[in-house]
């Protein structure tokens, strides 16, 4: 009967280390990332107006993925195409088959 006792103290001693490192670990991981943000964000300012002098369209570009467990979430990135490149892309049948040539995607 000791032994059980033993064994869950020792499962539980196990659970509450779990707990705290991944506690530290997302506390670390959050506090770090708003701290490059804001340390990056001048360059960040810089580099949107830089983009959005080019053509006067929106520098940040939207993309969806799929993420944890499955869930879709939205992922916002600098745009390094032009504006509208997907629908532009999808007009233009000798483009798109060129696109289809050399993209190296998985296919769904």
């Amino acid at each position: 009967m000791e032994n059980i006792r033993v064994e869950s103290k020792a499962h539980d001693s196990v659970s509450e280390r779990h707990y705290t490192y991944y506690f530290v670990k997302r506390s670390a991981d959050i506090i770090v990332s708003l701290a490059a943000l804001i340390v990056l964000s001048p360059l960040m300012l810089i580099i949107s107006l830089l983009i959005y002098k080019q053509d006067k369209h929106n520098p940040i570009y939207i993309q969806e993925r799929i993420g944890l467990h499955g869930k879709p979430f939205k992922m916002f990135k600098f745009r390094s195409m032009i504006f509208n490149a997907d629908k532009v892309l999808m007009a233009n049948p000798m483009l798109y088959q060129e696109y289809l040539k050399n993209d190296f995607k998985l296919p769904e």
